[in-house]
């Protein structure tokens, strides 16, 4: 028995602009391939099983016609016109599309893009299913729950979930039963669309008939087939990535640097710790994300003398300033000493490295990348230079100096040394210089606490100095409430672990 083909195109795709200014939403391109091409190729494999294929249009409808005409010459294609999009939903779209079924029902909206394999389900079943995947963090929209014989109990249509491990998102591919489209499905949405809206969604009907038990529709998993739903720039960015050649993904992930929780891999570039964040500070923040979102933050003076007691060594308030990850401070100190040169000593942390403004660079390759303190001296001297940046433990040799040999340059060649101590309590001894600082108002010290306690997202750094015109400097130019006030809690959470 043949298949009909609903697709539901009549949408604006608003989300989406400026990309459906001029194209609607269903012919924006995933790699040279619009979205509604990739559903009609995927079931030109099929047309021999298929009798129609019904595409709801209305937003941009030539444009589609013109796109699509005479390129599927295998497929019977009905085009049928929702002249009213601008105040209607899929509902209604799918209401007008409803009275030309004949047949079995395989319904698609024009938003999901999927690895064809994905609908051969669709073509082999005498049931009604929807295709469903494991529901993820980053997804959005309707989610199902189902029982052990993969029935469908329950569904959600909310827009986020929070306890998603035991829900299924649905990709809003579906097989219907005639019988059960023309004779329960239809009439349902006729007296909801009479009775209530027609700029809903058709998922509130199938939530109404698996409520009362009137018919069973079953889930089915697509087993990690690849698809993504595209509502939005993000999303669209995610798709072109999933479904591009190898050789291009890497560009699509150096673009974005980081949020790669919206990935199925491991990130093995960017720095993480496996070991944190501890549990402490996971339930910290969750106990507090409420008071932390509604109320207005405490002032900075607080923060600072919790975030003192995590430090390994004693400072004083007055000494410390606060930033949004280190990043934030660097930027800081290159702006206060943008005039004066400096000597950057290589390889480093990225951000440094970028600085190229008035520095120079001092390679350690040549000594096994192990800093000879001697050279440093000369080649600073020789350059008369006014700042040294070092990283210790160096980022990405790992490899360490050690503190006499930070004295020595302190008190043998006084410039300001600019030392970033973020990876320090991962080295077997700890050389740091934070114990000495008060004795060396040439000395800025930056640390992030983002690799330690496993929490880059958050953004968590500071300076220490004992230079007070230093400090004054850079808390004037750090905008006011500058750190998030999530940050609060962290040192609270973070002091047992840190003492342990």
């Amino acid at each position: 028995m043949k298949k009909d083909i609903i697709i539901l195109a009549a949408g604006i795709g608003k989300r989406l602009l400026p990309y459906t200014i001029e194209m609607p939403k269903c012919l924006v391109e995933i790699n040279n391939k619009a979205i509604i091409e990739n559903i009609l190729d995927s079931l030109l494999r099929y047309s021999e099983k298929i009798d129609t294929v019904h595409i709801v249009v209305g937003y941009k409808k030539d444009e589609i016609i013109r796109r699509l005409n005479g390129k599927y010459e295998k497929l019977r294609i009905n085009y049928i016109d929702n002249d009213i999009y601008r105040d209607t939903n899929n509902i209604y779209s799918l209401w007008l599309a409803g009275k030309y079924i004949k047949n079995d029902l395989i319904l698609f909206e024009s938003d999901v893009y999927f690895d064809p394999e994905i609908i051969e389900d669709l073509f082999n079943t005498d049931k009604n299913i929807a295709l469903v995947d494991n529901y993820e963090n980053y997804m959005e929209g309707t989610a199902l729950e189902i029982d052990s014989h993969n029935r469908i109990t329950n569904i959600i249509t909310k827009k986020r979930h929070v306890n998603i491990k035991s829900l299924y998102k649905t990709l809003n591919l579906y097989h219907f039963k005639r019988d059960f489209f023309q004779d329960i499905f239809l009439p349902t949405l006729e007296i909801y669309m009479k009775t209530q809206s027609r700029n809903s969604y058709y998922e509130i009907i199938l939530k109404l008939l698996v409520f009362i038990g009137k018919q069973e529709i079953y889930a089915k998993s697509i087993n990690n087939k690849a698809w993504y739903e595209i509502d939005d720039i993000e999303d669209l960015r995610i798709t072109r990535y999933l479904f591009s050649p190898d050789e291009e993904k890497i560009e699509y992930l150096t673009k974005s640097f980081g949020g790669y929780w919206n990935y199925k891999f491991h990130d093995f570039n960017l720095l993480y710790n496996d070991y944190f964040p501890p549990e402490e500070l996971v339930e910290e923040i969750k106990n507090y994300t409420r008071l932390l979102m509604a109320c207005y933050p405490s002032n900075e003076k607080i923060l600072l003398d919790k975030t003192r007691k995590i430090l390994p060594f004693e400072v004083e308030e007055e000494d410390v300033v606060l930033g949004n990850g280190s990043c934030q401070l660097i930027k800081e100190v290159f702006k206060l000493y943008k005039e004066e040169k400096k000597l950057i000593v290589l390889p480093t942390f990225g951000e440094y490295e970028k600085e190229t403004y008035n520095s120079i660079y001092f390679s350690t390759e040549e000594d096994n990348f192990i800093l000879n303190t001697d050279k440093l001296i000369t080649v600073a001297k020789k350059e008369k230079v006014h700042q040294i940046i070092l990283v210790n433990p160096n980022n990405p040799t790992g490899l360490i100096i050690n503190k006499h040999d930070i004295m020595k340059l302190l008190e043998e060649l006084p410039l300001t040394y600019i030392i970033d101590e973020s990876f320090m309590n991962f080295a077997k001894n700890n050389e740091s210089i934070i114990s000495e600082y008060k004795k060396y108002s040439n000395l800025i010290i930056i640390k992030s606490f983002g690799k330690e306690y496993g929490i880059p997202g958050i953004r968590f750094g500071c300076l220490i100095t004992s230079n007070k015109s230093v400090v004054k400097t850079f808390r004037k130019a750090l905008p006011i409430g500058c750190v998030k006030k999530v940050l609060v809690r962290i040192p609270i959470a973070l002091i047992l672990p840190a003492q342990n």
